[in-house]
């Protein structure tokens, strides 16, 4: 049984090294072309922008018909940065928290103001940590709205007390209550801050 999904595997990946052997040169050819022709700038824009997601479309079928190989034949798993999760979704990445089930997708952060108005969104490309993201959407927020937040309230897992005691130094005296819900802020904050009302 392994040995026969073997050769059906070969005969696949016989058929994409055609594809791209073929198809190659005739993206070549089209750029050339493109840059030859006189197009309206909107159309010569259009097309080459086509011809440029086509390249990078041939590029990832070439990246996991390579590293599927390695693990047909080789029994080598590629890591989790070398795979292309979504060809129509480059800053798609796999995502697996707690039991869930891992599905694809994306991880936006977003500020919101208190009074729910969404203030800045950043998309990272691929599953990066929350915590890791803090300072660029509080970066992101001062740019979008030009003002410090008096009160800024997150999620346990933005919890990041380098990046919170930065903000706050930076922001002295402007920036009042800064905390993070949950266990972990116990670890961020110190003991009589974090048992505060506000």
């Amino acid at each position: 049984m392994k040995t026969q999904r073997k050769v059906l595997y070969a005969k696949i990946y016989t058929s994409v090294d055609g594809f791209v052997r073929v198809f190659g040169p005739i993206l070549a050819t089209a750029s050339k072309t493109v840059a030859k022709a006189s197009l309206p700038p909107s159309k010569a824009q259009a097309v080459a922008k086509l011809i440029e997601q086509s390249q990078k479309d041939l590029d990832s079928i070439e990246r996991i018909s390579s590293y599927s190989r390695k693990r047909v034949f080789r029994d080598q798993m590629a890591a989790a940065s070398e795979k292309v999760i979504s060809i129509s979704g480059e800053d798609t990445a796999i995502i697996k928290k707690g039991g869930w089930e891992t599905e694809s997708g994306y991880k936006p952060q977003l500020a919101f103001s208190g009074k729910g108005l969404a203030t800045a969104q950043c998309l990272p490309r691929g599953n990066a940590a929350d915590s890791g993201q803090l300072s660029n959407v509080l970066e992101a927020n001062e740019q979008n709205t030009g003002v410090i937040p008096k009160d800024i309230s997150l999620d346990d897992g933005y919890t990041n007390r380098k990046v919170r005691e930065g903000y706050m130094e930076k922001h002295k005296g402007r920036v009042e209550v800064f905390s993070f819900a949950g266990a972990k802020g116990r670890f961020a904050i110190d003991q009589k801050t974090y048992e505060n009302d506000a």
